[in-house]
């Protein structure tokens, strides 16, 4: 984050913030082992009678096969705001101010999140 704040007269606050932010994660793929048939044998020999519990043993099959491209992160993000403060009373202020921001993400999965985005507020402030 990069910023600026000027005071040209005793009423007037000027400022300028620049904000730059990238993000990287990477995952492999991986690889689990389907342990079920030997958890069933433990239990067989242990007096279990998994049926008897309602054990979906058959549902249990761990697929992660391109994990590796669902969960992998690349994104930047630029934000530019500038704006100012004017006193126009000791008690009554007027503040403005622009904000505007680019948003890339270089490894979207299931849809593009790319885009720009800005907003413009204004408000009177009165100090009690």
């Amino acid at each position: 984050m990069l910023g600026l704040n000027v005071n040209p007269t005793n009423r007037l606050n000027l400022f300028a913030n620049l904000t730059y932010s990238k993000s990287e994660q990477g995952f492999d793929d991986i690889t689990i082992v389907n342990r079920v048939p030997d958890l069933q044998k433990m239990g067989a020999q242990a007096g279990v009678d998994w049926a008897a519990q309602n054990f979906a043993w058959g549902a249990v099959n761990p697929d992660f096969t391109r994990i590796d491209n669902w969960v992998d992160l690349s994104m930047n993000q630029i934000e530019i705001n500038i704006g100012g403060n004017y006193a126009i009373t000791d008690k009554i202020s007027l503040n403005t101010s622009f904000l505007y921001g680019k948003y890339n993400d270089e490894e979207y999965y299931i849809e593009d999140d790319d885009g720009t985005y800005y907003a413009v507020n204004a408000a009177i402030e009165y100090r009690f």
